[in-house]
């Protein structure tokens, strides 16, 4: 993979500081870091980070996502995450996911496993309001035999650590009509002790991340719907992370668009509705991250399948919309 503005020297350097520098140099202290995956199909993925958004497909809804960070890169992270969901009995939902995250070729490891319940009241007759929790955790590894570096006296003194589950809960709500849709959510409220490294006195700690997604679609007409997206991401301690998007269905069948990660990534976006049940997407990243003044000109890509069961109440298959 050729980059114009950074060589591969840079990139893996990038990597590496994040998983050996910060540990090495820091002689004591907590340190702290987001823990949220990052997904650019973020609206067809909500559940991933908001529990109240279960049930709100009104049908079992089945999605798988594997994401490749900085294709070409040795060690780049990489994410994999297959999610269900269903309403179950009157207002009640149920829901699960699976996130799996690596960086490192091996050398961090996070596996989160979620279990959602939500809650929904009918506000009008076409909208509803979810209440909804998670609980679950995570299992993190760190392996620094893994990393490969050219002086073997870089991870002196670092221990691996065995795998450590750490249990968590989260909380989401979330408001949907037919046209629009907003949600707050904090899927890790627990800040979490993931690691502490001796004799070096390093804590490494979970922090939560607050979500707010909210998107609209406008009806030109049956062929041509429009919906503009936002999703905003903030941690303690780390700048707001913030996506916007716009996408266009045509005919019910071909879907293409565009998204701005802020100071991050331009995306583009497409995906096809093979029938009203299955729905394959695609996001390819060009990564415009600024690395203390080296312009990061990597690449991601991310691929979506989103299975959907017929209604068992109308037998009907379900209708292919933009959320």
């Amino acid at each position: 993979m050729y980059y114009p503005q950074i060589n591969t020297k840079v990139i893996r350097g990038i990597i590496l500081r994040t998983l050996i520098i910060t540990f090495s140099l820091l002689n004591s202290g907590l340190l702290r870091g987001q823990q949220e995956s990052q997904f650019s199909q973020y609206t067809f993925n909500t559940i991933a980070f908001n529990p109240a958004y279960a049930g709100s497909r009104e049908l079992i809804s089945i999605v798988a996502l594997q994401r490749s960070q900085w294709l070409g890169v040795d060690g780049a992270p990489s994410t994999q995450n297959i999610s269900i969901h269903a309403p179950v009995w009157r207002r009640v939902a149920l829901g699960f996911s699976a996130i799996n995250d690596a960086i490192g070729n091996g050398t961090v490891q996070q596996t989160e496993l979620k279990a959602s319940i939500a809650y929904t009241i009918p506000l009008s007759e076409t909208g509803r309001l979810s209440f909804g929790m998670n609980v679950g955790g995570s299992l993190n590894s760190v392996n620094f035999n893994a990393l490969r570096i050219s002086n073997a006296t870089n991870n002196a003194g670092l221990n691996s650590p065995d795998g450590v589950f750490s249990p968590n809960i989260g909380a989401g709500i979330y408001y949907r009509k037919p046209s629009f849709y907003v949600g707050v959510s904090n899927p890790n409220l627990l800040n979490n002790t993931l690691y502490t490294f001796d004799p070096n006195g390093i804590n490494i700690q979970e922090t939560n991340t607050w979500y707010a997604i909210t998107g609209y679609v406008h009806k030109f007409s049956d062929d041509f719907l429009l919906k503009p997206a936002a999703l905003a991401q903030l941690s303690p301690g780390a700048p707001v992370q913030l996506d916007l998007s716009g996408t266009i269905l045509l005919q019910e069948k071909l879907l293409f668009g565009v998204s701005y990660r802020l100071d991050a990534a331009v995306s583009l976006l497409g995906g096809y509705y093979f029938s009203n049940q299955l729905f394959g997407g695609l996001a390819f990243d060009q990564e415009i991250t600024d690395f203390t003044g080296q312009q990061f000109a990597g690449q991601s890509l991310e691929f979506l399948l989103r299975y959907e069961f017929k209604n068992r109440k109308c037998k009907c298959s379900p209708k292919p919309r933009l959320y």
